[in-house]
Parts: C-alpha cells; structure tokens; sequence
C-alpha cells in the first residue's frame, strides 16, 4: 500500500474510530476477531483496509447509465462509515472522497462535469451526503461541480414498504429544474459526460432517476455513476 492510501486510510479511522484505537482492535471494530500480527503493515490493518477501498468490486449496470462505480460493498466498516455520514459527521466526506477518487481513478476516465444526487436539509440533519462528496470530489478530481439542474422535492422514506412503492416514491422525488437558466441551457448545448455523485447504491433507482432527469436536457450525455458503498 502507497503512502497517499497510508494517509487517507489513517485519517479516515481517526474520525471513526475512538483516538486510543485508531484501528479499530476493540469491541466497535467488526474485524477484530481477524486481527493479527502478520495483518498489519506499518500502522495501517491491510484487512481492514481492503474492505474500504475493494479494487475487485466490479462496476454495476444500471439503466440510463453507461456504469456505476462504487469503493467498497456495503459491509462492516463502510456501512458504518456511510451512517455516521449521514446522521453524526459531516468531516467523513474528506476521507471518503479521497477513496472513491483512488478507485475512480483506476480507471483513468475523464468527465465535464460532476453532479451530486440531490437531498434535503431537516433539523435532524443540516448537510446533504452527496453534496459534501461531490464538492470534495470536484476538488481532488479537478472536475466542474454543478448542481443546479437537479432538485429534490420530497423525502424518501422506506420503511416497510413494497419494492413497486418505493421505486414510485423516488421516482416522483427527483426531477429536472423546470426553472431554466442560462447555466442550464448552456450545459445541455452539446453532450456532456457526467460523474452523478452518491454515498451509497441499493437496487438503483435513484440514480437512474436522476440520470433519466439529466438526458430530458440533451439524450447524449453521458453519464457515470460514482457511489462510496453498493448494496450487491
């Protein structure tokens, strides 16, 4: 492992784990059981790390888009990390950025523009996953952040519903911006490739949604999905 992962790896632990176990060796840690000497280079658990940045983890098809590329599979410390994402530590988005950047760029693509998948502020929550991503994202990438022509309309709540409710319900919660402006009708001017950011994939409806909202301007753009965590 190089020593920019090094960097990235430490700082990430030290935001999710307590500061006397960096690595995460105590009870909180869902590998602990597995850790040992010989899995351990430098400060950095190979074990662990391998589950936050998986190189293996192959790119999904999802409709409306050409891929979706994610980091790591939803398990243990990633699905950990995307929670205290989104309800307790706005600060992850760095770390996390900086991995998914690493595995994007493994496959040394190039994009206009880099689009986060659209959310809502409540008083539960005062930041938006996605977005802090994406402005992370568009700083490491060196890529265009634009986020006006997607929007939101309502929150997306699934608890103990039916696979067809769900996919109605986002299916209605993410659309175009109808209120044109001339930022939006230049970027629909010629076809544009789009990295469309989110924290996490499940079955894929919302970003093909969200995907279906972006070609209604221009129907050749193209577009990549790029998430931290897959459900698979």
């Amino acid at each position: 492992m190089n020593s920019v992962l090094h960097n990235i790896y430490n700082n990430l632990l030290g935001l999710l784990y307590e500061p006397e176990c960096p690595f995460g060796i105590e009870s909180n840690c869902s590998l602990a059981s597995f850790c040992s000497a010989e899995n351990w280079s430098s400060k950095v658990c190979e074990l662990c790390f391998n589950e936050l940045v998986d190189l293996e983890l192959k790119p999904r098809d999802v409709s409306g888009l050409n891929k979706v590329y994610s980091a790591a599979p939803y398990l243990h410390a990633p699905k950990q990390l995307v929670h205290k994402l989104k309800w307790i530590e706005p600060k992850l988005a760095k770390p996390i950025a900086e991995l998914m950047a690493y595995k994007l760029n493994t496959y040394h693509l190039q994009f206009d523009y880099i689009i986060p998948v659209p959310g809502l502020v409540s008083e539960d929550r005062a930041w938006i996953p996605s977005v802090l991503l994406a402005k992370e994202l568009s700083q490491l990438l060196k890529i265009t952040y634009f986020d006006d022509i997607l929007l939101k309309n309502q929150e997306t709540k699934f608890s103990k519903l039916s696979k067809r409710e769900r996919l109605k319900i986002v299916t209605a919660a993410y659309q175009r911006n109808n209120f044109a402006n001339e930022k939006i009708k230049t970027f629909d001017t010629s076809p544009r490739k789009i990295l469309l950011i989110d924290d996490l994939i499940t079955s894929g409806a919302t970003l093909r949604t969200c995907a279906k909202a972006l070609k209604q301007g221009n129907p050749e753009h193209e577009i990549i999905g790029l998430t931290f965590a897959s459900v698979n």
